[in-house]
């Protein structure tokens, strides 16, 4: 009703003010500009639709279905939301695999619920301009039981784009438009790992995750959450190609109205046995997966526009189907030319079927034509980029958990009576400290800093942990050491009996290093562990 006042009050005035023709000009002109301002109000701006008390959200209410969802481990469990599906299904859907397949993949099965909750909640929560968040206000305006009210000047999300600069260096959006200020913006990676405006990312992990104090600890759980939605969001390629999307756009729009179970059947079964994308540094997560979605797939702004801002055409977009009017990519999941995806389609003249028109028809049309993005393309898209999100998450996961826990055991480092070596029962029988697992057969028989004990210590860092058959040795090794280490308290000939076997191996290194004169010596002190 508050629109009919002044369209009657501009009806009844104009007349006498500006004339007849001048009024029905005045009238128009004034409908069309309330018009664009509704359509900016509600299609503009991402988030709009909150202000509708039909679509209203607090967040406490996705929170409790997530842990519905979990506490059942049952994604046919629709949220009770489902109206706002748009707008939670996908970072926790993705995120939950993520979990689920690092636990499988490396037998982690130390994740409490809490745990499990905290990080999905995490995820959802980096969409959101939750308070305590950030130390930019605008960032961090909502409460878990407050109606979202979601800032059109400024957005947390405005910081989840990653692309590359001449020099081939991350940078956020570049792009200005209606509602972004783009050179106040972050890249992705610099948010998710140590912008100090984000109050959840890398150094929270680093800082927390290792504390006496369990609340703080869960703060890390929840910043790991966080960072797995940035990483996620370089599966986007709207986030990768510079792409100031206001509303959602064809790839986010059909991914974001999937259930949880449908967005859950689009990606790859056999996740364990996959591809694990595994890295020592932080950025390469970042590096690899936007890299990737940038070379392969289009954003609906960056169809076919070569060279947009310094970003190259997907290499394989020209593989072209005329039957179906789509243009293919040819790389799956696992970076094989095992499957192709459709990348875009063609917007035929007048509908026309270029199966049924001659060369230089079809030439025209292809030449023409508006290419554009639609849900097959998108559909084709997340199969590849969604599996390709969980299989570097899982990789980003592990890193984040060995910054508290780093031989992966459940017990973070602070705690842990053997930090280097899995020791899930911290059994220490001796009572000295130090985890049986730790326990050191070399030490008992030559002393903790002999010059044989030294030596071996440098062989198991230097040669032995570069190989996955030496960390199997080495794992074996501390396995049986304490069953060993008592054999030797029990019985002094069995001691002398493994003294002798190891002098064997002491002498055979030497031997080898003098036949081998280039080779490093392994006799360089190596400091006690």
């Amino acid at each position: 009703m508050a629109l009919y006042r002044p369209i009657g009050i501009i009806a009844n005035c104009a007349p006498q003010i500006f004339g007849e023709y001048k009024m029905k000009k005045l009238v128009i002109m004034s409908l069309l500009s309330i018009f664009i301002i509704i359509f900016l109000i509600t299609k503009g701006y991402p988030y709009s639709s909150v202000y509708n008390p039909e679509w209203a959200i607090k967040l406490s209410w996705v929170k409790n279905d997530i842990n519905s969802w979990i506490v059942s481990d049952n994604m046919d469990i629709p949220l009770s939301i489902d109206t706002h599906i748009y707008y939670v299904s996908v970072h926790p859907v993705l995120t939950y695999k993520i979990i689920k397949t690092f636990m499988e993949k490396y037998n982690y099965s130390y994740l409490s619920r809490e745990n499990i909750v905290d990080i999905v909640w995490g995820s959802v929560e980096e969409d959101y301009d939750m308070i305590g968040t950030s130390t930019v206000g605008c960032f961090a305006e909502n409460t878990l039981e407050e109606y979202l009210d979601l800032d059109i000047t400024c957005n947390r999300a405005w910081n989840h784009f990653i692309a590359r600069d001449q020099n081939n260096d991350f940078v956020g959006l570049t792009k200005d438009n209606l509602c972004i200020t783009a050179p106040e913006n972050s890249s992705s990676l610099r948010w998710a790992k140590d912008d100090n405006n984000n109050l959840y990312n890398f150094n929270t992990v680093k800082a927390y995750g290792n504390s006496a104090n369990p609340s703080m600890r869960r703060e890390a759980w929840i910043a790991i959450g966080h960072i797995l939605h940035l990483l996620e969001d370089a599966s986007v390629p709207d986030h990768v190609r510079n792409d100031p999307h206001v509303t959602k756009k064809t790839f986010e729009k059909y991914t974001g109205e999937l259930t949880p179970k449908k967005i859950n059947d689009h990606l790859q079964d056999d996740l364990i046995n996959s591809l694990i994308v595994d890295e020592d540094n932080f950025d390469n997560y970042f590096e690899k997966l936007g890299d990737y979605t940038r070379k392969y797939y289009f954003s609906d702004d960056t169809i076919f526009k070569d060279e947009y801002d310094n970003i190259p055409l997907p290499v394989a977009s020209t593989n072209y189907d005329d039957e179906s009017g789509y243009f293919y990519n040819t790389v799956g999941a696992l970076g094989l030319d095992s499957e192709n995806r459709k990348v875009a389609k063609i917007g035929l003249i007048s509908g026309v079927n270029l199966a049924l028109v001659g060369k230089y028809a079809r030439d025209y049309i292809l030449e023409n034509g508006t290419k554009k993005l639609d849900s097959e393309v998108a559909k084709d898209s997340f199969k590849d980029l969604g599996t390709k999100a969980i299989l570097h998450g899982v990789g980003m996961l592990k890193l984040c958990i060995e910054e508290f826990d780093k031989d992966l055991d459940g017990a973070i480092d602070r705690d842990d009576n053997c930090p280097d070596i899995p020791n899930p029962n911290q059994a220490d029988s001796d009572k000295d400290g130090t985890g049986d697992a730790c326990e050191c057969t070399i030490e008992l028989v030559y002393g903790e800093h002999s010059e044989q004990t030294e030596l071996l210590r440098y062989l198991r860092d230097s040669v032995l942990s570069q190989t996955p058959e030496g960390q199997q040795i080495i794992r074996l090794y501390y396995q049986w050491s304490p069953a060993i280490i008592q054999m030797m308290e029990a019985d002094e000939q069995f001691k002398e009996e493994v003294k002798e076997m190891v002098n064997g191996v002491i002498e055979l290194i030497t031997e080898t290093q003098s036949a081998y004169p280039t080779t490093a010596t392994l006799q360089t002190p190596h400091p006690n562990r």
